[in-house]
């Protein structure tokens, strides 16, 4: 996608893309900011050179092997009608073509109800699942999980319910954060680290108040939590301050894994192929791939991320 902006322009501690005509005189004004944009320009400054998202994700496909997609919403039949069997089948094929080798399924959880009861039926469904990936030969093994509504019931449901957890390690828990519900986050993401569990927020690059100021994230990093952006946000986002706010996260630090966080209808898995490309402009090679392989799969296994962020977060409970 092409955007008819070029320029990412810092204003009380937000971003937002300005149109280049506004900024002709782009040199002097890179200078002028205090981070090194200019670094990052083959990123930032996205030119008709980059080519179409078809060209990019050529370069990209077929390169990667063994990623994990930590959010995934296509669980068949869970959503009414879609998808099918036969659509999310077809789904989990073009994951494997794109190098993925492990899917966790995650169907929202909103109310204590739900967890009790998705937690006796999501295992099922996720098995039965995995038998029919199984017989068509397609090498991805699929995981149980969900993505929980904040509030006061998920303590008390994930206390009894493992299988609502990532991966049913009983350690990780997905939230939702894409609302405006930031105050209250960072005193669940403190309860939930003093109670043994790793607090990941799902796509808060998405919420309004973390486009206004993606310095938020930070509270809540403090508080112990982890961070997984979209791969659309970055490969093919809706506006162009979602696609600002998942890049400067990136900058920040902020980030812990990529996922497709995507519904039937929209995950496409060339985005996470070019959801790493992009981010390793930001942040390297290294630490791109670390975010959609290593990191993943440790919460796979309910391990620990390696980090001082993580070992701060185990200190503090």
């Amino acid at each position: 996608m092409l955007w008819p902006v070029q320029l990412l322009k810092a204003r009380q501690g937000s971003l937002y893309l300005a149109p280049r005509h506004q900024y002709a005189w782009w040199g002097a004004f890179r200078d002028r900011l205090a981070f090194p944009w200019h670094d990052y320009c083959g990123i930032f400054c996205r030119g008709s050179d980059s080519g179409t998202a078809q060209q990019r994700q050529a370069r990209t496909r077929g390169k990667l092997e063994n990623l994990v997609d930590l959010h995934s919403h296509i669980l068949p039949g869970w959503y009414g009608e879609e998808p099918t069997l036969q659509q999310a089948l077809e789904i989990v094929r073009a994951a494997a073509e794109h190098g993925v080798s492990a899917i966790v399924l995650t169907p929202n959880v909103r109310t204590a109800e739900d967890a009790h009861d998705r937690a006796v039926a999501i295992p099922l469904v996720v098995r039965w699942f995995q038998e029919e990936i199984d017989s068509l030969q397609i090498p991805v093994t699929v995981f149980p999980g969900a993505e929980l509504e904040p509030g006061p019931h998920v303590i008390s449901a994930l206390k009894r319910l493992a299988p609502i957890t990532l991966a049913a390690t009983g350690r990780y828990v997905l939230l939702e954060a894409a609302g405006n519900r930031f105050s209250s986050l960072a005193e669940l993401a403190k309860r939930l680290s003093a109670t043994g569990f790793h607090v990941v927020l799902g796509n808060p690059e998405r919420a309004q108040e973390v486009q206004d100021k993606p310095a938020i994230i930070s509270d809540l990093v403090n508080a112990g939590a982890l961070v997984q952006i979209a791969a659309a946000s970055l490969a093919a986002p809706g506006n162009a301050r979602e696609w600002s706010s998942a890049s400067m996260l990136l900058v920040m630090g902020m980030v812990h894994f990529i996922s497709t966080a995507g519904y039937p209808s929209d995950t496409h898995y060339g985005h996470l192929a070019e959801a790493v490309r992009i981010a390793a402009q930001i942040v390297g090679k290294e630490q791109a791939l670390r975010l959609v392989t290593e990191n993943p799969r440790k919460v796979l296994q309910g391990e620990p991320l390696e980090g001082d962020l993580i070992q701060a977060a185990q200190a503090a409970s």
